[in-house]
Formats: C-alpha cells, structure tokens, sequence
C-alpha cells in the first residue's frame, strides 16, 4: 500500500482519537501540525513513513500510543486490510479525501456511505479504477464540482470513465465456465459443480469445448461425471489437437469466428448467469444458441 493510504490511515487514527476526546472535553491532537512535523522530518515517502519510530512520532506531537498504532500502520504493506472503525462523529468530521479513500461499496450503509450521501443526495460521485478501486482523487473532485454546480455528470475524465451512486459499483466480469452455459467460474477458476480448477487450460481449448457442448452438438454433457470426462479430455497432453480432431464442426467454426473477430469470450458477470439469473447446469440439454 502507498504513502497516500499510509497517510490516510494516520489521519483516520487521530480522527477517532480526537472523537473519544472531545467528548470528554480534553485537547485533541492537531492533525495538521503533525503532518508538517513529518514531512519536516522526511516523511515524504513511503520508505521514509517505514523507518518511523513511535518515538519519532511522539515527538511530532502524538500521545505515546497513538504514536505507536501509527508507526504500526507505516510499517504495513497491505493498510486498506486493517481499516479504523469509522463512527458517525467520526465521519462528520472527515474531509471528502478521507471519505473516498475509506470508502467501501460493499457497505454503503456504514458511517463513510452515510456521510457520503448527506453530500451529495442521490447524485453520482463516485469514480472507479481499472482494478475495481476507488480512485480517490477523480472522486474527490467530482463532488467538489457536484456540491459547486449541483450538476451530476455521467462520464469524468479522457477517456471517459463512468460515475456511480454510493452503493454501485461497477460489474465484474469473470471467466465463464467453458461447459455450464452463462455460469462463472470461482476467482481462482475452480467449477462450482466439479470443484476441479480450470486455472491454466488455453482458452482455445476452452473454446473448443464450449462450442462442441453448446454450438455443434458433437458432445453432451447429462451429469456430473460427464463433466468431470470433459475436463479430463481439456488437461491432457497436446490437448487443442486432439479436441480439433474429435469435435471437426466446433474446430472449423471456431476458426471462422475467431477471424470475424467473433469468437467467444467466455466472460459473464461475476454471479449471474446469461441471463440475469442462474440456471439448472443441465436443463434443456444440448441447446443451439
């Protein structure tokens, strides 16, 4: 994890801190003051938050333990695992920065959801990464302009990129099950029905067999074991040659769908099937579709 998250997961640290302070009427810790204090000191990047010492921290200004759950943070690699419980007088107090870079569509309906939507209502502010991540800053600017303009806008960004709702997120696309139509496999390309892992089979084989089951009917599949047969015939040795030369329709239309830029991608959103719902693996047999 970076400097920024590091950093945010400091802030974050001394936001609940100040919460349980301030109701008891004692004086906070200056959140600014100790950021200057570090970055004085070289805590400018991550290497420099990794050689921290709690009695460095302490030295900036944080009370002995809050120094040492922040120089425990500074020196993991993975912050966004161990995040801060976030309370509602907490959130309150968190700039939108803060917000985003705590924010999980999962549970939008925790403090940092709650805060986020007193922001902006129903409007969308919220803009994703390639990897499925919040992109703080593009958020963070987006709803400055949305609390600004009081405009939505759909797409930010060159190239476009799409906005989202708190509590939307993007779908994700998985690797579908070469032999259960419109079904995903498991993120570590394990088959729900099989238990057996499909992680390293070339994607013209699964192809090959997909289309075989599905498209030219040189194969069925009524059961579990039949399954279990396929995928025995799609890890063996030279296995592409030997599906080529037993399924010779799937083999030809392959070819040709793969030169009209046709081919199947064996891509479905992540826990649905085709069609929006999941199916029986085995109903309705051997449909061309």
């Amino acid at each position: 994890m970076g400097y920024e998250s590091k950093i945010q997961r400091a802030l974050l640290i001394i936001e609940l801190h100040n919460s349980v302070l301030e109701g008891a009427g004692a004086k906070c810790v200056n959140a600014d003051d100790f950021l200057k204090a570090l970055q004085r000191a070289g805590g400018t990047s991550d290497d420099g938050l990794k050689a921290c010492r709690w009695e460095d921290l302490e030295t900036y200004g944080l009370p002995r333990l809050l120094a040492m759950q922040v120089a425990k943070a500074f020196r993991e690699e993975d912050v966004s695992a161990r995040p801060p419980v976030i309370t509602d007088r907490v959130a309150l107090g968190m700039t939108p920065q803060q917000l985003f870079a705590a924010y999980d569509p999962r549970d939008a309906e925790n403090a940092v959801g709650k805060r986020l939507t007193a922001l902006v209502k129903n409007n969308r502010c919220v803009v994703f990464k390639d990897d499925g991540s919040v992109d703080v800053d593009a958020s963070t600017k987006l709803l400055g302009e949305i609390r600004e303009e009081e405009l939505e806008r759909e797409f930010v960004g060159a190239p476009p990129r799409k906005t989202y709702r708190v509590g939307e997120r993007p779908v994700e696309m998985a690797d579908e099950n070469p032999l259960y139509r419109g079904r995903a496999l498991r993120r570590d390309g394990t088959c729900d029905q099989t238990n057996r892992s499909w992680d390293g089979v070339p994607y013209e084989v699964r192809v090959l067999l997909h289309l075989a089951l599905h498209q030219t009917n040189e194969t069925m599949m009524l059961s579990v074991d039949q399954a279990h047969s396929l995928i025995d015939r799609a890890i063996e040795e030279g296995a592409e040659a030997k599906l080529r030369e037993r399924y010779p329709r799937a083999s030809v239309m392959f070819d040709e769908l793969k030169a009209q830029g046709k081919a199947p991608k064996l891509k479905v959103p992540r826990g649905t099937s085709s069609n929006g719902r999941r199916e029986d693996p085995f109903g309705g047999g051997n449909k061309r579709y």
